[in-house]
């Protein structure tokens, strides 16, 4: 993302007062400033990857940037000649809004306490115009819809003039990677991401769920049969030894009672 960390120079080309019909007495006015600033052409990769490259190029270069070369002037990127569309564009608008910048009017040795600070800003209608030996220079608003007094007094002493200006980014909030997720539960509680969806300490941690759970029925199709616990049914061979062991055993009964009898007498 855009981002301006150091005090950069910048020219502040206007200053508007936004005012909503239903805003209250006592609350502040939104400003809208509109910035002019020359940075290196590097600083359009942080738009897009290509941008740079369809600009700009490494090469010859032109008469002044060779000159620049020779008078000892640093490039201002690795890319410093432009290209045949870099030559021909001109100024040319990128439509791309940026949201919740903070604004730093730095005010040099008079330390942090006397930087004016405005929040939550929007940064957006950029206008981009490349130039030969590396560098871009851009315009661009920047709308905030809380402005003290006090600030808009000190803003329309600095219209039209040359300020250093930060433009910070936002804090990104951090995000889970794929693969690593956890519940909100399962975080507070320091679990193992590895363990979800089966926490450590709660049945199934560790064993595989049941069978019904894992059972489906499609949709259009009848379930299938549940397997018969009846026996097999018997073969005519088998019910003939069956019966043969059966009168055996009656047999082998009777004796032993008739025996028991004889011996009694």
């Amino acid at each position: 993302m855009f981002e301006l960390t150091h005090p950069t120079k910048a020219k502040l080309l206007d200053v508007v007062v936004l005012s909503q019909k239903n805003r209250m007495p006592d609350e502040n006015p939104g400003a809208k400033l509109n910035f002019e600033v020359q940075l290196s052409a590097d600083i359009l990769d942080t738009f897009d990857p290509g941008l740079k490259r369809w600009l700009f190029m490494k090469g010859a270069g032109s008469e002044s940037a060779k000159q620049a070369a020779l008078d000892g002037i640093p490039e201002a990127s690795d890319m410093p000649n432009l290209t045949n569309v870099g030559m021909k564009i001109g100024k040319f608008p990128w439509h791309q809004e940026l949201t919740g910048y903070k604004l730093v009017v730095d005010h040099g040795m008079g330390g942090k306490k006397s930087d004016l600070e405005i929040t939550d800003g929007l940064l957006s209608n950029w206008r981009f115009t490349p130039k030969e030996g590396g560098t871009v220079i851009a315009r661009m608003s920047f709308e905030s819809a809380n402005v003290t007094e006090a600030q808009f007094g000190r803003l329309a002493k600095m219209k039209s003039r040359d300020i250093e200006a930060k433009f910070l980014k936002p804090e990104e909030a951090q995000q889970s990677l794929p693969g690593g997720a956890q519940t909100p539960a399962a975080a507070a509680k320091g679990e193992d991401p590895a363990s979800w969806p089966f926490p450590k300490g709660t049945k199934g941690a560790d064993q595989a769920p049941p069978q019904s759970a894992t059972t489906e029925n499609v949709k259009g199709k009848p379930a299938a049969k549940k397997t018969s616990t009846k026996p097999a049914a018997k073969t005519p061979a088998a019910k003939a030894a069956d019966k043969a062991s059966a009168q055996a055993t009656a047999a082998t009964a009777a004796f032993t009672a008739s025996a028991a009898g004889g011996k009694a007498h």
